[in-house]
Formats: structure tokens, sequence, C-alpha cells
């Protein structure tokens, strides 16, 4: 199932229709760093495996292509938030009723859909758990007037086996993109 979702994320990104949500994450820089900054970039400041498996994709797309994928983050108290928006700490989650204080509104974040455009993509690869498809699927069915592919790779599992299936998924990505771009490396950047 996980190839079929990797040949339309591919066939999505090599037509510049695709648009990747990640999931924030419960665990963050703070939590192993308590020295880091008050604000870090929201790429560097979610540490959870999940998130992890999206960012290891998009770099080594950036490194066979030249250019990462577009992405968003799907934050539980700021919405649909740049990679690069420099965050705070915060402890919320969308995908837990114990902690709905503090969660954005739906109603944000169809604002902040809008503002961003997204609905001109035709394709969204939904890199976190079930919660974050389904807010995603929302979205989509209240913003956008045309049909739009879901790839949520990790939708109905638990932690341990959504994981396993996003992994899965990067690494199909990786083949495929390995297969098209061959030996067309883009030199590493130091991180």
């Amino acid at each position: 199932m996980t190839e079929s979702l990797a040949q339309d994320f591919i066939y999505a990104l090599k037509n510049d229709t695709l648009m990747n949500i990640v999931a924030c994450t419960n665990t963050k820089i703070w939590d192993k760093d308590p020295a880091a900054s008050i604000f870090v970039p929201a790429r560097e400041a979610f540490l959870g495996p999940m998130f992890l498996q999206a960012v290891d994709c998009f770099r080594m797309i950036s490194h066979h292509i030249g250019e990462e994928p577009l992405w968003m983050i799907l934050s539980a108290k700021f919405g649909l938030i740049s990679p690069d928006w420099n965050m705070p700490d915060y402890s919320v989650h969308l995908s837990s009723s114990r902690s709905s204080n503090g969660l954005v509104s739906f109603s944000e974040m169809e604002e902040q859909w809008d503002e961003k455009s997204l609905s001109r993509y035709d394709t969204f690869a939904i890199w976190g758990p079930s919660a974050y498809c389904k807010r995603i699927r929302e979205l989509t069915s209240s913003r956008s007037s045309h049909f739009v592919r879901l790839l949520c790779p990790a939708e109905g599992l638990r932690t341990g086996k959504a994981v396993g299936a996003l992994k899965k998924f990067r690494e199909e990505i990786q083949q495929q993109v390995c297969s098209i771009y061959g030996n067309r490396l883009m030199p590493l950047r130091p991180e």
C-alpha cells in the first residue's frame, strides 16, 4: 500500500502539486536541551520520530534534486506554520483531549489555509497520526473546490506502527527518487 502512496507522492512532487503537512510532536528541543534558545525554527524544535521521518525524507529529496519539497507543520497550538518560523515551547496536543486548552481553532486554521493559498495543491502528504489526517481532510473538504488526494500512511495506526509506516513510506520515496534522479546528486550542505 505505501508503494502506491510513494508513487503518488513522486508524481505530485514532479508536477509541483504536492504539499507536505508534518505533525507537531510532544518531544521538542527544550526537552533535550534546556539551554536552547526561547525561540527556535520549527524545523529544529520538533524531535518526535514521525517528524524526523519527514525531515529525513525532505533532506534526501533536497540532496537529489537541489531543493526541499514544500512543507508546513501542523502545530496544535499555532496551526499551519512554516518550518522556518521561530517558535516557543508549548504543550498542546491535537490528538489528546487532555490538552485542549490552547488548541488552535478550526476557524483559525481555515484562515491560515486561505492566507497560504493551500487549496492550489492537489496532493497532501500527511506525516503524522490519524488526528492530523482528519484535520487536513476537514480543511480540504471545506476549503478546496477540486479533488484532493491525501496520502496518510500512518492513519489508523498506533504510534509504533505509525512510525514504521512512515519509515517505509520514506524508504519507498527514496527508492523512487534514486531511480529517477540516479547519480545526479547535489552536494550536501553542512548542517
